[in-house]
């Protein structure tokens, strides 16, 4: 197991508690702790980076949100109704692979044209 130093509070820790950088096999400067509680202290540069992001690339952000709907429709789905299960304090014990997406509406006969 490899270790590494952080920049910031100076100790050497274990490889795992860095963020490995994309695309290389190289390792941020800072572990997930220093990296943490530099955000909890000062949240706005990482929300303002965001903000700016979508801003310059909004049409690609929206395809991109669309298009992971869309291929995780039945968690959404599972997601959602765990979430109401828990407001109301009823039993909730269904899987992902519990739901079925029929093609037609069961009521009218209509086939689906789009996940939402």
């Amino acid at each position: 197991m490899e270790n590494k130093l952080c920049t910031v509070c100076g100790e050497v820790k274990s490889i795992n508690n860095f963020t490995k950088i994309k695309g290389t096999n190289r390792y941020k400067y800072i572990c997930h702790k220093c990296r943490s509680n530099k955000y909890k202290e000062n949240p706005k540069p990482a929300i303002d980076r965001a903000k700016q992001y979508y801003l310059n690339n909004k049409e690609k952000v929206l395809i991109s949100r669309r298009i992971r709907y869309q291929d995780n429709y039945r968690q959404v789905l599972w997601s959602s109704a765990k979430e109401r299960a828990i407001k109301k304090g009823v039993p909730f014990d269904i899987e992902v692979d519990d739901i079925e997406i029929p093609e037609t509406c069961p009521v009218l006969g209509i086939p689906r044209t789009s996940y939402a």
